[in-house]
């Protein structure tokens, strides 16, 4: 029997919050507390800031997928929508049906755990910032170990995420994750980090198989743009 590995625990304490009136055009201030205790059952808290995700077996990062300097690793993650939990961010290796290769999608978390929808956290801790790279090795095509990146620095809404081959960790493939008060610990927003206020969101325009993964302009359409975080095999 394989070793349980657990994902690191860091007992990070943020303070954040948001505004509970979102009129349009309005910006968005976080403070509020955020702290182990807030997490659901079972669950531990991962990230620096007090995101939660459960217990699962395995490894925490793929054999052959290479380290990015001056981060810190902090495990494998699905990226799920709050919406619907069975939807995650899903990496596409291959042009076919419809969809374009090493851009992202929504789609049914897999039971046998698929790479591509499996992402490695780093974490800087000099200016708090995240970066997302997929377990996908390439073995069928696409970018091998790639990271989550906003093409061109866009502002604008409605532009499809892609993945990049990891170099250098430019300010578009990295990721600010302010908490939404509320949700025990699961649901956050992800920001671009190169346009913090006001931010550039992403978020789904559904969700469910097949559906783009965006960036938003705004917190129209809240729900679109929150993320749940879990443990790949917890399903």
């Amino acid at each position: 029997m394989r070793p349980m590995r657990m994902f690191p625990v860091i007992a990070a304490v943020t303070v954040m919050t948001l505004s509970t009136a979102l009129p349009a055009g309005a910006t968005v201030t976080l403070q509020a507390t955020r702290s182990y205790a807030a997490c659901p059952p079972h669950t531990v808290v991962i990230l620096p800031g007090g995101l939660c995700a459960v217990h699962a077996f395995g490894r925490t990062r793929p054999r052959g997928e290479p380290m990015l300097a001056g981060l810190q690793d902090l495990g494998t993650v699905n990226i799920v929508s709050f919406n619907s939990d069975t939807y995650g961010i899903t990496d596409q290796p291959t042009n076919g049906n419809g969809r374009l290769q090493n851009h992202l999608y929504m789609w049914s978390i897999n039971p046998n755990n698929w790479t591509t929808q499996i992402w490695t956290v780093w974490f800087d801790n000099g200016n708090k910032t995240y970066v997302f790279q997929s377990a996908y090795n390439g073995s069928g095509g696409g970018v091998a170990y790639g990271c989550i990146n906003v093409p061109g620095f866009t502002t604008a809404s409605g532009i499809q995420l892609i993945v990049y081959s990891c170099a250098g960790s430019p300010n578009n493939e990295r990721f600010a994750l302010p908490s939404v008060p509320g949700t025990g610990g699961l649901a956050d927003y992800m920001r671009a980090n190169y346009k913090p206020n006001p931010y550039v969101a992403i978020g789904n325009n559904f969700p469910g198989n097949g559906a783009w993964v965006i960036t938003w302009e705004s917190l129209a359409g809240l729900n679109n743009a929150r993320w749940q975080f879990t443990a790949p095999g917890a399903t």
